[in-house]
C-alpha cells in the first residue's frame, strides 16, 4: 500500500502504455515520433532505448540485459503509433560523406582528412570509421558505421585505413 501511495508501478506494461500515450500526444502535436532528447529528455531517451533494443534484436537476436523490454507486441504497438526505428537514413548520410571525401581527395590528392581541417567533422568521421574498421577486423561489433559494402565503397575511393603517425614522420624528417 505504501508503495502504491507514492505511485509505484507493479506492472511494467502500465509504464510502457503511459509512454505510448505520451508518444501519441507528441505525435499529435508535432506530426512525427522523432522525439528530440534535448527538449523532451525522458521521452526522447525512452525512444532511443527502444530503437537500440530493436536494432540489437534485429542484427544479432540479442535481447537487452536491462532497460527496454522489447517484444513483438511492443514493436507492433509502437509501429501502430507511427514510431520509426531509424530516424536517420544512415545509408544516405554515409553516401553524402563519401561524396565529401571524394571532393577532398580531388582537391588534395589523398583521403587522409585531418581532424583539425576546415571541415573537422569530415576528419572526425574518418577517425570514427578507422576505429570501427579496427573493431570489425578484430571480430568485435563495429556498430552500423562499417559493413562489408561500406568497406568496399571506401576502398573504391582509396580510403586510408591506416594513417602514418605524424610524430614518427616528423622524427624521420629530422633524421634525414
Amino acid at each position: 500500500e505504501r508503495l502504491e501511495e507514492i505511485g509505484f508501478k507493479w506492472k511494467l506494461t502500465e509504464s510502457f502504455e503511459q509512454r505510448c500515450r505520451d508518444l501519441e500526444a507528441f505525435k499529435s502535436e508535432f506530426g512525427h515520433c522523432d522525439v528530440p532528447k534535448a527538449y523532451y529528455r525522458s521521452l526522447g531517451q525512452w525512444c532511443i532505448g527502444y530503437r537500440t533494443a530493436y536494432r540489437r534484436l534485429k542484427t544479432n537476436g540479442e535481447k537487452p540485459k536491462q532497460g527496454c523490454y522489447i517484444s513483438q507486441d511492443r514493436i507492433e504497438r509502437l509501429e501502430k503509433i507511427g514510431f520509426q526505428w531509424e530516424v536517420i537514413d544512415f545509408d544516405k548520410k554515409f553516401e553524402e560523406r563519401c561524396c565529401e571525401l571524394e571532393a577532398f581527395k580531388s582537391e588534395f590528392g589523398h583521403c587522409n582528412v585531418p581532424s583539425f581541417s576546415e571541415d573537422s567533422s569530415l576528419g572526425r568521421w574518418c577517425v570514427l570509421l578507422r576505429c570501427a574498421f579496427r573493431k570489425f577486423r578484430q571480430g568485435k561489433d563495429p556498430g552500423r558505421r562499417i559493413t562489408p559494402a561500406r568497406i568496399k565503397r571506401l576502398e573504391e575511393i582509396e580510403f586510408m585505413w591506416e594513417v602514418p603517425d605524424p610524430n614518427k614522420a616528423f622524427e624521420q624528417r629530422c633524421r634525414d
